[in-house]
């Protein structure tokens, strides 16, 4: 969705998205890559305008969020040898990596869950947390994690099915409401107009990416 390439320019789905957006309202977008924590943090001192995140009730009484443009899961990863595992609530007892101030977490604290939480900055140090045996498994969002697992060769795989469909939107504070409605009428008009259809085409083998074989 976004990275820095060799140079640290930004690249992926989100940011060609959102230079879209800025370009159709005659703005120009910025990029800032961050922790999670980091980039929460700096929405709510207003030093960054607007991130993408998945949208719940409980992320909804803090931010006003756009049309959903997309659907993420979850999964569970682990060593191929762990059994058991079908989804989040077999993770009672167990030390989970998950990315720090994110939904997995928030959302597992909300269902009691009895885990460990193992909070890491990002989705690829939380499956690091597992293959270092800082954590047992790790609950992060499945399209990602399945992509840093195989182009790193990491001794991991997908525990039981996904779950938590979750839409992923753009989100800003909620004392922006006009950023808010310039966001979602310049979102309406890239989807109106074919661009969104455009950017999903070129990066569809990236979000729609599945493991070989």
């Amino acid at each position: 969705f976004e990275w820095l390439d060799e140079q640290d320019q930004p690249l992926g789905f989100n940011v060609d998205l959102e230079r879209a957006i800025a370009e159709r309202g005659g703005r120009r977008a910025e990029h800032r890559l961050m922790g999670w924590s980091d980039a929460t943090d700096a929405l709510a001192r207003g030093s960054v305008d607007a991130m993408p995140m998945f949208y719940s009730e409980t992320r909804a009484e803090k931010y006003l969020f756009t049309t959903p443009f997309y659907y993420v899961m979850h999964a569970v990863y682990g060593p191929p040898d762990a059994g058991g595992v079908t989804g989040p609530a077999s993770l009672d007892g167990e030390r989970v990596a998950v990315v720090a101030s994110g939904f997995a977490l928030s959302t597992m604290t909300e269902m009691g869950i009895g885990s460990v939480p193992v909070p890491r900055p990002n989705i690829e140090q939380a499956l690091l947390a597992v293959i270092n045996g800082e954590a047992r498994f790790a609950l992060v969002a499945r399209a990602t994690a399945g992509r840093i697992v195989e182009t790193r060769g990491l001794d991991l795989q997908a525990l039981g099915p996904p779950f938590w469909p979750r839409p992923y939107a753009f989100a800003v504070g909620r004392d922006r409401p006009e950023l808010a409605a310039w966001l979602e009428r310049n979102l309406r008009q890239v989807i109106a107009e074919g661009t969104y259809h455009d950017l999903y085409a070129a990066w569809e083998d990236d979000l729609e990416w599945s493991r070989p074989g």
